[in-house]
C-alpha cells in the first residue's frame, strides 16, 4: 500500500464543539515525508518528522496558538485509501481520527 499525497480527516475536538474536519497534505520522499495540516477554524500547520514503516506512519504537527506552541504527535495505520489512528495533543488522552485519500 502506498501513502497518498492528500487526505481529508475528521476527529472529535477534544476542546468540545463536535467534529473537526481538515486535511493532511504529504510531500513524500521514500519512507519519509513532510507536509501541511489544516483544520476547521485553525491556521494551517507544518507536518514534520514523517516516517513510513510498512503500513504504519508517524508524524508531528506543529501548531502556534494563543496558548503557545504545541506539538501534536500522530500515529496511524494505512489500509487501502484510509488512515486511522490517534493524535496526541499533549492534553488528555490521544484523540482518534479517520482520514480518506482525496
Amino acid at each position: 500500500m502506498a501513502l497518498a499525497s492528500k487526505y481529508k480527516n475528521s476527529f472529535d475536538n477534544p476542546m468540545g464543539g463536535g467534529k473537526t474536519e481538515g486535511t493532511f497534505a504529504f510531500d513524500i520522499t521514500g519512507d519519509t515525508f513532510t507536509g501541511l495540516a489544516t483544520a476547521t477554524g485553525l491556521d494551517s500547520a507544518p507536518i514534520k518528522d514523517g516516517k513510513i514503516s510498512g503500513n504504519e506512519i508517524t508524524f508531528v504537527i506543529e501548531v502556534s496558538s494563543p496558548m503557545g506552541d504545541m506539538k501534536t504527535k500522530v500515529s496511524a495505520t494505512l489500509s487501502g485509501d484510509k488512515l486511522s489512528g490517534t493524535m496526541d495533543m499533549g492534553m488528555g488522552p490521544p484523540t482518534p481520527f479517520e482520514a480518506t485519500a482525496s
